[in-house]
C-alpha cells in the first residue's frame, strides 16, 4: 500500500476526533492547515467535502497534522 493511501485512509479513521485550529497563547495567529485532495471514493465513504478539516497521522495514537480537504479528484 502506498504511503498516499495509508494517510488517506488513516483520516478516514482518525474523523471522529476532526480539530478545529485554535490561536497561539502569545496572540499570534496559529498556522493554517496544509490542503490536501482526496479521492471521490474516500470522500464518499467517510462523507468528507471540500473544506472538511482533518487530522493525519500514520497509526492510532501517533501524533497527528492538521489538513483541510481542498480537492476531490474523479478517477
Amino acid at each position: 500500500m502506498s504511503t498516499r493511501w495509508a494517510l488517506a485512509l488513516g483520516a478516514a479513521a482518525l474523523l471522529p476526533r476532526l480539530a478545529v485550529a485554535q490561536p497561539a497563547t502569545d496572540g499570534r495567529r496559529a498556522p493554517a492547515p496544509r490542503g490536501m485532495a482526496i479521492d471521490e471514493r474516500l470522500a464518499e465513504d467517510a462523507g468528507l467535502a471540500v473544506g472538511s478539516r482533518v487530522r493525519l497521522g500514520s497509526e492510532p495514537g501517533a501524533p497527528t497534522d492538521s489538513a483541510v480537504v481542498t480537492a476531490i479528484l474523479a478517477r
